[in-house]
């Protein structure tokens, strides 16, 4: 019995049409962005990377500009997207300098659905999914590598399961332009704070103004 590996092979199978997922332009994604670290338009792509991030397209080695590489994170729920942002501290913090996005992509997205069979038939576990982050960004370049017209991966949050998380990489990058937002605001306004509380009950965060 082969032993699953951590390193991507140099020839990943296709995926399958069960090992797909498609987000279509009905569903409402939550975003988290920083206005003052890094700041980029909330639609934007990170080019730079690789970063300790899962899911990160960027070729290995130290951190810089990838024209041809980039990502955008992003989730289905705002448990979920505060659960991701928050977790070095599990502190959700209501700073004026941190805005919640809620936004609808302006064409469907296929993505990888890194919770199916795939990594499976490719030789590894769901420990690439799950486990050190780096891991999982080698295999995200290596699928990119293989795949350049597919979106990204789809995933379950390692913090919140029940929830979905979703990693757009470049050839995604004109549903995002063609998204518009239906909320964008900063997390410190008063109207979050019920939502935002009740997210931090959820999945056992503190709450800081």
């Amino acid at each position: 019995m082969a032993t699953p590996t951590d390193e991507a092979p140099a020839d990943l199978p296709t995926p399958r049409a069960d090992e797909l997922r498609t987000i279509h332009t009905d569903v409402t994604l939550w975003r988290i962005y920083s206005t003052v670290d890094h700041p980029m338009p909330w639609n934007g792509l990170r080019h730079f990377g690789p970063v300790s991030s899962r899911w990160e397209p960027h070729p290995p080695g130290p951190p810089r500009v990838h024209p041809d590489r980039a990502v955008h994170y992003t989730a289905t729920g705002i448990v979920a997207a505060a659960a991701e942002v928050f977790q070095q501290h599990r502190t959700i913090v209501r700073s004026p300098d941190m805005m919640l996005v809620a936004y609808r992509l302006g064409r469907p997205v296929r993505l990888l659905d890194a919770n199916s069979r795939w990594f499976t038939r490719a030789g590894a576990s769901q420990a690439i999914v799950y486990g050190d982050p780096l891991r999982s960004s080698r295999w995200a370049t290596a699928i990119a590598d293989s795949y350049p017209h597919l979106d990204g991966v789809v995933y379950r949050s390692k913090l919140d399961p029940v929830s979905t998380c979703v990693a757009l990489w470049l050839p995604a990058a004109d549903a995002l332009v063609a998204a518009r937002p239906a909320l964008n605001i900063s997390l410190a306004h008063p109207g979050l704070r019920g939502p935002l509380d009740a997210a931090a009950i959820k999945i056992g965060y503190d709450v800081a103004d």
